[in-house]
This record gives C-alpha cells, structure tokens and sequence, in this order.
C-alpha cells in the first residue's frame, strides 16, 4: 500500500535517517516533496536483483534481508539506507531486498533526487556526503 506523507510528518522522520542527517528544516522541506511512503509486509520483494535502478529506499520500521547469489549478505533496520549502490552507478540492482516484518519504508525515485541535488548544491553536497558515509560504513563492517 503507497501512502503519501505529509511534510511535517515527513521532515520529521527524514530528520531521523542517516541519508538526511544534519539538514536545515527547509531542505528537509524540500526532500520531503519527492518522498513516498509505503508498507511493506514479510516477504514482499522491495527491490530484486537485476532490475533497473529507479529510486532510493529508507526503512523507516521494520527489518529487511538483502540476499545476493550466494544467500544473506546482511539484515538491516529502522533508518537503513537501500539502493544506494546502484543510484551511484545506474547499473542494475545487485541484490534483492526482502521484507521480513511489517513496516514502513520511504520511497524516493532516483531522477527526482538527482534534479533536486543538482539544482540546490549545497543540498546535495550534505547528501552525497551522508549517503558515501553508508557506503562506507558498509565496506567497513562488511571486511572486519
């Protein structure tokens, strides 16, 4: 089910992410006009690997388990960034992501974020510089 959030609503728990950690109310303003929100049920498919890149995954509650060819890479939660890897390279999605609870997730299509960071700089510049610091923090915990 797709709900649309409102903005107060939406600033709030965009606020709470580590994609949009340390954004000014009136940038989280603007984030929050490309968001959706969506429920997902244990089971339901968020992102299969293969598909074309297309948007940009937070979990705002709930778990999820990212599966590649050879089973579970990792489990991840509330405030988890999703699809960051192929919004960088626009290359087809390398793994699946499969809800295991209830919850709620946001749902940002990549096109739109990308308008949006190129058209307000410093704006994107916080973003990139969160979202590369999820990557990293991936590659960290993934060779230790």
């Amino acid at each position: 089910m797709k709900t649309t959030l409102e903005n107060g609503c939406s600033c709030h728990t965009l606020a709470r992410t580590h994609a949009f950690w340390g954004l000014e109310p009136a940038e989280l303003l603007l984030v929050s006009q490309i968001v959706s929100e969506e429920t997902m049920s244990p089971g339901d498919v968020l992102i299969r690997e293969g598909e074309p890149e297309s948007c940009l995954l937070i979990l705002t509650e709930g778990m999820v388990r990212v599966m590649g060819r050879n089973g579970v890479v990792t489990e991840l939660g509330d405030g988890a960034v999703v699809g960051e890897v192929a919004l960088f390279d626009q290359r087809p999605r390398t793994a699946d992501v499969v809800a295991t609870s209830y919850g709620r997730y946001l749902r940002i299509p990549s096109l739109d974020l990308w308008f949006m960071l190129d058209k307000h700089p410093e704006l994107g510049m916080k973003v990139l510089n969160n979202l590369g610091r999820v990557m990293a923090a991936r590659i960290r915990s993934a060779t230790m």
